[in-house]
């Protein structure tokens, strides 16, 4: 990672901040840039005063045939002009573009470190996922549009100062009359700027409902249920009420920002008449030649069309960038730990876990989801946790796993306490197959070996995915795949294949079976099955881990019964713990729950 990007993302983001970016990562590319947009501010003053000498000498041309040489030449410099005209832009267009693709690069290194570093509780808070929804897409054109903006309004600016002074040297009414006309339409873009950016903060979350909905109505895995419930013209309806409710937020600062430009170009219409008033009387005085009368009068009429259009834009943009400098600025005030970003240690052992009257709220909450927990585990050992939907199984693991810190009373770890402890030692002990497993849309060796990241360039590290792919019993799904295990899974493109529900499940048991972590986590991956079939599934996850530790969640008891421990949850604590004959030959939650769910065995 580039240390620059690294230290940017950490501090404040400014508008200046922009430009040394671009300074550092093309500093040729950058300057010749702002030497052509500088070129290009500067131009309207030669126009000014080349087409002025123009006019002069074309007017002297019948009485005075003499001139006829020097109106050619400022004919040649009007030519020069347009060129200048005619091709800048679109240099800086090529140099923008080349520029892009560096800071692009490391815009998206930077902004993918950050978000991977962030700590869990920042990545489940929805504000801090619509801001980074914000600053991800697209983040060099965030960029790109700061150093358009602040570029184009130095060029309009350079482009007045010089035509100005022109216009109060010749008369100073007229000159006075320009520039009252900036400040009424400058004061409005700057508002209007800053409400628009509010809008589009606004509607984040809708954008995002749209562009969800837009994917059920376009991605392949909901056409099977989106033919047979024949939900499209309900869904599509709902997509377009999202869509224009959000487009609607956004426009309505718009269009109010347009009708205030409309009325201000009556007030534009009204000072060119009185500019022309008062140039004409210095004209008719022989104070100013007819050339120069021509060629302000032009000039005054484009700068008050550029007034009325361009400088609102352009300082609405401006007030719109800073809302986004700020945005960049909450983005980079996100605390982080880089520690997150290690991989496991090798070769940690495990002996024993202890929760010793653990509480936890989830930030923002005040109801506690664990209360005074209390259990021990030791190495070795298969345990579970039962109990109904919502008593805090799945916190457990978020605990264990370091997912979140700001919990009372202790967690040891081998006798430690897990804070003392890094996110890599922990990694390396630890090891969870999700519930909602991930299906990344790369190759089935990279599904799997990225369980073992420090082993993947061993000699026999293909050896041993292939031994952990027998064991989940993805030998048959191998034998079919066209490039082996070097076949790209998912949808992403023609040539990848797709897996059954069941497939993916067993390769995600893969990954977790190919960690060298001695504490094998199973939290209910199987919440889609049927009851037998999960009891199969947690039979096998404990058979393929015998000599490790392992940790089963799920609310029904006949997946965990063979356990040696049972822990039986109840409003976030340890109401009963044994092993099934035991829990099953008490008065109690458990036998409750078993009588209940035998019957999905049966």
């Amino acid at each position: 990672m580039n240390p620059y990007y690294e230290k940017m993302f950490s501090q404040r983001i400014t508008i200046a901040t922009v430009f040394k970016t671009y300074l550092r990562t093309s500093p040729i590319k950058t300057s010749f840039y702002l030497f052509f947009n500088f070129i290009l501010g500067i131009v309207p003053i030669f126009t000014i005063l080349v087409n002025a000498q123009f006019i002069n000498y074309a007017l002297k041309i019948v009485g005075e045939p003499s001139v006829l040489p020097s109106a050619i030449r400022y004919a040649v410099f009007i030519i020069l002009l347009m060129i200048v005209i005619e091709i800048g832009p679109n240099i800086n267009n090529i140099l923008l573009a080349s520029m892009n693709q560096k800071v692009q690069y490391h815009l998206e290194e930077s902004i993918i470190n950050k978000v991977a570093a962030l700590e869990y509780k920042d990545i489940e808070n929805t504000k801090t996922l619509d801001l980074i929804n914000r600053i991800s897409q697209n983040p060099e054109e965030l960029f790109t549009n700061i150093l358009k903006n602040i570029v184009n309004i130095v060029i309009f600016i350079l482009s007045c100062i010089g035509p100005l002074m022109i216009m109060f040297i010749n008369s100073w009414i007229s000159g006075l009359a320009a520039f009252i006309l900036i400040i009424p339409f400058a004061y409005f873009a700057i508002k209007s700027g800053r409400v628009t950016y509010e809008a589009r903060i606004e509607v984040t979350q809708k954008r995002r409902t749209y562009q969800y909905l837009s994917t059920i109505l376009s991605e392949r895995e909901s056409t099977k249920e989106r033919t047979l419930f024949g939900y499209g013209d309900a869904i599509n309806e709902k997509y377009k009420n999202d869509f224009e409710a959000a487009r609607k937020v956004e426009l309505r600062p718009r269009i109010k920002w347009y009708l205030k430009s409309g009325s201000g170009g009556i007030l534009s219409v009204l000072l060119t008449i009185i500019v022309m008033l008062s140039l004409l009387n210095p004209v008719l005085g022989g104070q100013i030649e007819i050339g120069m009368f021509t060629s302000l009068i032009t000039y005054f009429a484009s700068f008050v069309l550029r007034l009325s259009w361009e400088l609102p834009d352009l300082l609405y943009n401006f007030t719109r960038n800073r809302e986004i400098a700020k945005d960049l600025t909450k983005f980079s005030q996100l605390k982080i730990d880089k520690r997150l970003l290690a991989v496991p240690e090798k070769n940690q052992p495990f002996d024993s876990l202890e929760f010793k009257n653990v509480t936890f709220c989830y930030p923002g909450t005040t109801h506690p989801i664990l209360k005074d927990l209390s259990f021990y585990m030791e190495k070795g050992k298969h345990y579970a946790f039962v109990g109904e939907n919502g008593v805090g199984k799945t916190t457990i693991t978020k605990l264990i796993t370091g997912l979140y810190s700001d919990f009372t009373g202790q967690i040891l770890i081998n006798g430690k306490d897990i804070r003392q402890l890094t996110p890599a030692h922990k990694k390396g002990i630890f090891v969870e197959q999700y519930q909602d497993y991930a299906r990344y849309s790369i190759s089935l060796m990279e599904n799997i070996s990225i369980g073992d990241v420090q082993h993947m360039e061993d000699a026999a590290f293909e050896e041993k995915i292939k031994n952990v792919i027998q064991e989940v019993g993805l030998t048959a799904v191998l034998s079919k795949l066209p490039e082996g295990l070097d076949t790209r899974l998912g949808k992403i493109d023609n040539d990848s294949i797709d897996l059954s529900g069941g497939e993916w499940q067993r390769v995600a048991m893969a990954r977790t079976a190919i960690s060298p972590a001695p504490f094998k986590i199973l939290d209910e991956p199987t919440a889609a099955l049927d009851p037998i079939q999960e009891n199969y599934v947690y039979r096998q996850f404990m058979q393929m881990h015998k000599n490790s530790t392992t940790l089963l969640i799920s609310h029904r008891l006949g997946s965990v019964k063979n356990a040696d421990v049972i822990f039986v949850l109840s409003q976030g604590r340890v109401i009963q713990m044994g092993n099934h004959e035991q829990l099953i030959g008490e008065d109690g939650l458990y036998r409750t729950m078993y009588e209940k769910q035998k019957e999905w065995y049966i």
